[in-house]
């Protein structure tokens, strides 16, 4: 457990707002990918569509996970679209949400 005394000294090497701002960023630290690839939202999906539908989605993720990092990603760069960070049930949280979420983002 953080003692008071950890906690202000800890506060006092950042500015009022840049402690505000760390603290209030609950999912920092967690990524979010993004798959950039049509064919991922359907077989009539055109490039300027996908790209349209990843904005849409990135805003919604960015307002729904305060401080969550959303890149693009493609089968090319490896590994898969799911999120990653610290905790993996926080990981699965946001994934499930993406899940649940996405086609408003058409």
């Amino acid at each position: 457990m953080t003692t008071q005394y950890e906690k202000k000294a800890f506060a006092r090497r950042f500015k009022n707002s840049e402690w505000q701002t760390l603290c209030s960023k609950k999912y920092a630290g967690y990524t979010a990918r993004l798959p950039k690839d049509p064919s991922y939202y359907g077989t009539s999906c055109s490039n300027k569509d996908a790209e349209g539908i990843n904005k849409r989605l990135r805003s919604m993720i960015k307002r729904h996970f305060d401080g969550v990092n959303v890149e693009e990603w493609s089968e090319s760069m490896g590994g898969n679209a799911a999120t990653f960070g610290p905790d993996q049930t926080i990981c699965d949280e946001i994934d499930q949400w993406i899940s649940d979420n996405w086609i408003a983002a058409i």
